[in-house]
């Protein structure tokens, strides 16, 4: 699929994402009596059938849509994250928000919506609308299934995101969900979050809330040594810098 692969493009096997199949059901009536009543019940099962079939070509015909605009919306992403500085950059990233944001109203009811609407906030933040990036991309996780394997991966963004703002209310709501997430154990991305949880309290020179952070990820990791998260080696090789 054309998307997938330009979404593996840019973000180097960052992540990937996974589109959910519809399922249904299908009811069988048997009749031996009345003929009319089998007639009546083929001809409902094929207009069931009928519109089923009919519903599933035009969801197919919305998502292969969506995901061509999605598509050339990405490649300009692409375009703009080797712009140059000044006017040329902030006009790359002006095309991006604006096509990503057109994309959404075009493909609102696609599984695809909400990553529209987390690309458009990207490029909010690089044109510095970090309030309104903020508020978009809270919106889109809010649009995204808690079964998606990036769900976590997104709040985490959030949490760094609201953590970075100069309002200090807004980053203290950040800090806090960005502690939840690192110690939820149910949260799959946590590594994610307790490595940035350490960072942040060592950039505050907290080295003894940095080293349990990462302690912590440390340890969760230990008894999986064939897949360690990289953001376990890179708090072992941090740890050992503090001394």
């Amino acid at each position: 699929m054309a998307v997938i692969k330009d979404m593996f493009t840019v973000f180097s096997n960052v992540f990937a994402h996974v589109f959910e199949s519809i399922k249904t059901k299908k009811e069988q009536s048997r009749s031996s009596r009345l003929l009319n009543y089998l007639t009546w019940v083929i001809l409902a099962v094929s207009l069931a059938y009928a519109g089923y079939f009919a519903y599933r070509w035009n969801i197919a015909r919305r998502e292969k849509a969506a995901q061509k605009i999605f598509s050339e919306a990405i490649q300009l992403f692409d375009q703009a994250r080797t712009a140059g500085e000044g006017q040329d950059r902030a006009a790359a990233w002006t095309d991006v928000e604006g096509a990503f944001s057109l994309g959404y109203e075009q493909s609102s009811s696609s599984k695809l919506a909400p990553f529209f609407q987390l690309f458009q906030a990207h490029a909010l933040s690089e044109l510095g609308k970090h309030d309104e990036a903020i508020a978009l991309t809270e919106k889109a996780v809010a649009g995204l299934s808690e079964k998606n394997k990036l769900f976590n991966f997104y709040k985490t963004k959030v949490a760094l995101m609201k953590l970075d703002s100069k309002n200090q209310v807004v980053s203290d709501d950040g800090l806090r969900a960005l502690q939840a997430l690192a110690f939820d154990a149910e949260n799959k991305n946590s590594d994610l979050a307790l490595f940035y949880l350490g960072s942040y309290y060592a950039q505050k020179n907290d080295d003894d809330k940095a080293r349990e952070a990462w302690q912590a990820l440390i340890e969760k990791q230990s008894t999986n040594e064939a897949s360690k998260s990289p953001f376990a080696v890179l708090a072992e090789e941090t740890l050992k810098s503090l001394g």
